[in-house]
């Protein structure tokens, strides 16, 4: 199997998904999701032991045969399903909603959000977690800390040998618990640590002096392109949310757009939508979700369709979540990087960004309303600064009433 054709194609599988039109949506979940779908045999499993080599459930012989697509893009693909058929009130056949709600456990997060949708599902409340795997996970993030304070007090070993026992390929898979849990930071003193950084610059160096890079390669990935040229050409090459291309000048012009700007921002934006959406489903610490809003946010210069994943995600939560201070500062985070490209206040207007629109209570949003009302009724030659830009039709429309 080709690994790299593979995350090309969920790659596509998620910007189509994630960023088409409900209605588009629909079309094509009915087209692959149901009874003559192309994707029908993915649900005909009770369990999801055929794509997880670690639950069984399949001879070995028959793992992978039917799906090539990783579950968690596949539970993704759902979740799009699930919020096109909210905001346009449709409803998917029933056949399809029971051979995913046999299939997926979900959690409370995602049954609050899609209640009407997920009729009959599995929720997972988190009382039958299972600590077994987590525990293990602990046990060898404290195995490899000592092995790395062994590997740093030990005199006896030559530079190189030492920076081959610390990367070695028996020890690569042991990264994942050092990028999910970052319990070795906390394990090791800061001498301990400035060593390990010192230790893995030493081996890049180490590396480059073993494998030479090309020049030219080496140059690019070292030069930033202007942003407003990478923009406009990124906007030439992300399909539209109306039309699907398949052409193979679509691609064509993906490898060279990845040619002339060697950056990995663009391949990763529908992946960070899927992120902050979690986010904001699963009430994430405020700490973190402003950690995540700042690190995600200058990925949304390059979004082709910020205002529509933005209402997307706000209409289908629930209005505990959506009318909150999290949700504006959701929207003012990612409409903020978008001046570089589409002008100050393409989306937002200045009086939404000073004032605060979530009253909590209707009395409130009626006394605005109504002061709002009086100072457009009452002004001699200029509107209030909430008004409409273009004032020659609220001058006709006043010459008329008058």
């Amino acid at each position: 199997m080709n690994v790299a054709l593979c995350v090309a194609l969920e790659q596509v599988i998620l910007r189509y998904w994630m960023w088409n039109t409900p209605q588009d949506m629909l079309v094509l979940c009915n087209t692959l999701l149901g009874k003559q779908g192309k994707l029908a045999a993915i649900f005909n499993t009770t369990t999801p032991g055929f794509c997880d080599q670690q639950r069984g459930g399949a001879p070995p012989e028959r793992q992978y045969t039917n799906l090539h697509v990783s579950f968690e893009i596949l539970r993704g693909v759902i979740l799009c399903m699930l919020r096109a058929l909210k905001m346009t009130g449709m409803e998917m056949t029933s056949d399809v909603m029971q051979r995913c709600n046999a299939n997926f456990c979900w959690p409370v997060t995602i049954n609050r959000t899609f209640s009407a949708q997920l009729v009959g599902c599995t929720v997972d409340d988190g009382s039958n977690t299972d600590t077994v795997m987590w525990e293990e996970v602990l046990a060898l993030i404290t195995q490899d800390v000592r092995q790395m304070q062994d590997i740093i007090y030990s005199h006896g070993l030559a530079a190189d040998e030492q920076l081959l026992k610390i990367f070695t390929c028996d020890r690569r898979l042991l990264m994942l618990c050092y990028v999910y849990n970052m319990l070795v930071l906390s394990t090791l003193n800061g001498k301990e640590t400035m060593i390990s950084i010192n230790k893995f610059i030493d081996f890049f160096i180490y590396l480059f002096r073993k494998n030479l890079p090309d020049d030219q390669q080496f140059g690019s990935l070292g030069s930033y392109p202007d942003l407003h040229n990478r923009i406009a050409a990124l906007a030439h090459v992300i399909p539209s949310n109306k039309i699907v291309n398949t052409s193979a000048s679509f691609f064509n012009k993906m490898s060279e757009y990845y040619s002339q700007f060697p950056e990995l921002t663009p391949r990763e934006v529908e992946a960070v939508d899927i992120i902050l959406i979690r986010a904001m489903e699963t009430l994430v610490a405020d700490q973190l979700f402003s950690t995540l809003m700042m690190c995600f946010k200058p990925c949304y210069r390059y979004h082709p369709q910020p205002a529509a994943f933005m209402y997307s995600v706000l209409y289908c939560l629930d209005k505990t979540i959506s009318h909150t201070a999290r949700a504006r500062q959701f929207v003012l985070e990612i409409c903020g990087q978008l001046e570089d490209r589409d002008g100050k206040y393409a989306l937002l207007t200045p009086s939404f960004i000073s004032d605060n629109h979530q009253l909590s209570l209707p009395s409130q949003f009626c006394q605005a309303l109504v002061d709002r009302i009086l100072q457009a009724s009452n002004y001699p030659h200029q509107p209030p600064a909430f008004a409409y830009k273009v004032t020659a039709v609220l001058s006709l429309i006043y010459c008329y009433i008058q």
